[in-house]
């Protein structure tokens, strides 16, 4: 049953969907973030095959927004906050802003675009707006891409679907190739594991000697382990865990690959580890064994931010954490904390094993 506000969006906006062509959704984050959205993507196309999808983000993200086939455009999300025009330009006739980001809300109104959906918590980008949603990130226990999917409701369409249908939205089909290089590398008759130690300081970290501990762990004949993060992160990891890189079946990829890259290399891949980061999301919705590490705090725990794949698992402490004081950090992100730490590595290897 359609809430109230679902039925005045819906009277006001059914003649609009059917006459659309161009809807854009916005979400200028990581690849964490931009893959929760996809699903979105996809079931605007299954409704709507006609309407035509843009994705307002940052540069860094187009690699992965090339690959899902529910997405006609990239633009820039920097081009859009300095040049609103450059929506009406494109004939945007609906902007979806699940965040919501305030400058892009102020870009969709200056460019004049017809349907702008606004979250009416959301004071400073919802006078922007003309049609509304209602929904709280903070006092719910629902996944991101669950809120995410709130936005639908702006369009008068229906918000609340189960996992099954949401794994089949992803539209991650457009993998480019593995470059030769990198595919000799991959092997036939073993796993091929990734593991992904950080996290670019956004998330709460499984600590690193307890990877070293995993991969030394995993049968040589068994696993090829290719150890992946930017070329800063490769630096932490050698002062950190130099051991690791002595490894006869690990592989360093740290520092060696380009976005675009890094998604042929999940995809090739058989598996991938991880907390709670970009690539554990990307390789869960590309259908890969992904096991993720999470603390049991509020708004990064896996209730929110949980691997969504057919393959997903994650491993959490049932205790909530208590940040502050010895035992955990006020901070969100960046650093482990004892809640992470008391993962242990043989937890991680028996659910992996089960893997290979």
């Amino acid at each position: 049953m359609l809430t109230p506000l679902q039925f005045i969006n819906r009277m006001t906006t059914a003649g609009h969907l059917k006459e659309a062509r161009w809807l854009a959704i916005a979400q200028p984050m990581g690849l964490g973030d931009v893959t929760a959205c996809l699903p979105m993507a996809g079931i605007l196309k299954a409704v709507y095959p006609h309407i035509k999808i843009c994705f307002v983000g940052n540069s860094y993200v187009k690699p992965l927004i090339d690959c899902c086939e529910h997405i006609d455009l990239h633009v820039d999300s920097e081009t859009v906050i300095s040049e609103p025009d450059i929506l009406k330009d494109l004939g945007i006739d609906i902007f979806l802003n699940p965040f919501p980001h305030h400058q892009l809300a102020v870009a969709a109104h200056r460019a004049g675009v017809p349907i702008r959906v606004g979250n009416l918590r959301r004071l400073k980008t919802v006078r922007y707006c003309n049609r509304f949603v209602m929904y709280s990130r903070k006092r719910n226990n629902r996944h991101e891409i669950e809120l995410n999917l709130e936005n639908l409701a702006g369009l008068g369409l229906p918000v609340n679907y189960d996992r099954a249908e949401i794994i089949r939205c992803f539209g991650l089909t457009r993998i480019p190739p593995l470059p030769p290089e990198l595919a000799r590398l991959l092997t036939s008759d073993r796993f091929n594991l990734i593991i992904h130690p950080k996290s670019s300081k956004n998330g709460r970290e499984w600590p690193a000697g307890h990877y070293l501990d995993l991969v030394r762990m995993l049968p040589e004949d068994r696993f090829r382990v290719f150890l992946t993060g930017i070329e800063s992160e490769g630096a932490v990891l050698r002062r950190e865990i130099p051991d690791i890189f002595t490894l006869p079946h690990l592989v360093d990829l740290c520092g060696k690959l380009s976005v675009q890259q890094s998604l042929a290399c999940i995809f090739n891949a058989d598996g991938l580890v991880a907390s709670g980061t970009g690539p554990l999301h990307v390789a869960a919705a590309m259908g890969k064994h992904v096991l993720g590490i999470f603390p049991p705090r509020d708004r990064i725990d896996p209730c929110h931010w949980g691997p969504i794949g057919a393959k997903a698992e994650f491993l959490c402490l049932k205790e909530r954490c208590v940040p502050g004081g010895l035992r955990c950090s006020e901070k969100s992100s960046g650093e482990s904390c004892a809640c992470t730490e008391a993962i242990k590595p043989a937890q991680v290897f028996e659910r992996v094993m089960t893997w290979g």
